[in-house]
Order: C-alpha cells, then structure tokens, then sequence
C-alpha cells in the first residue's frame, strides 16, 4: 500500500478540523457529557490515547526492523482507557489531541510505501488512515454540542 498525498491529505486535513473545532470550544463545552459515560475532553484523550499507540508502535517496528501483529481488543482498552480519560484536565486532554495527532501525521508521512505495505499486511488492525476516527469523535462532539 502506497501512502498517496491524497491520504496524508486527509489525515491532515481531519487533524486540522479537529483543532479548528476544539479551539473554539469553552471549558463547559470540554465538560459536556457524551454516550457511554465519555465527556468532550475524555473523548480528545481518546484520540491521544490511539496517536500515541501508533507513533510508538512506528518507532517500535522500526527500532527492532520488523513489523509484527499488535493485537488488542479495543473495547476492553476502550473501557478501561475511559477511566483514565476522564481524569485528565480539559485543556491538557485538548493539547494532547493536538499535538500527538501531528505526531501521528508525521510517523505516518515518514513511512515508505514498502513499510506501508507491511504494516497493512501484519498489523491489519494498526489504521495508517486516522480520518476515519477523527472524523468519528469530530461528529459525536458536534453533535453533543449541538453543533
């Protein structure tokens, strides 16, 4: 699998809206509630939470020079990552959405195609493409908010 511009586009250009609607967003906003027990700012940590799996997953495999399998069972780290989530300062929660979102990007950018290709063969579960959750929580939080 090749890293097409149109791909990193897209994972830039969700980054970049998540950023945008955030923001604008106040600390009440940050704290409204969600589904399943989440709130706003929980919800960023999330995000984080995923970049940061992927950028250590990236320098991982390249550290060791193989790719192999990272299962997880996302709900149960889902479940049990909320908790965490939940504790961590609105704003804090924000800059880490933000900041490792742009490290994610950019470990994904840096990937040649032969590696793309490896990670989609070995890790099927590890998501190059992050618009599609971006674009996910983006919706669920403006439509929390009525937006």
């Amino acid at each position: 699998m090749a890293i097409s511009p149109e791909y990193l586009s897209e994972n830039e250009t969700w980054q970049n809206r998540l950023e945008a609607l955030v923001q604008g967003l106040s600390d009440a906003n940050l704290a409204q509630p969600m589904e399943a027990g989440w709130t706003v700012s929980a919800v960023l940590a999330h995000l984080a939470f995923w970049d940061i799996r992927i950028v250590i997953l990236l320098q991982k495999w390249q550290n060791e020079g193989v790719v192999g399998p990272s299962v997880v069972d996302s709900d149960v780290i889902n479940e049990v990552s909320r908790h965490i989530c939940l504790a961590v300062p609105a704003r804090t929660a924000a800059e880490m959405a933000f900041s490792w979102g742009r490290k994610a990007n950019e470990a994904i950018a840096a990937l040649t195609p032969a590696q793309a290709a490896e990670i989609q063969e070995k890790a099927a579960n590890v998501r190059l493409d992050r618009t599609h959750h971006r674009q996910d929580h983006i919706e669920g939080i403006s439509k929390a908010l009525g937006l």
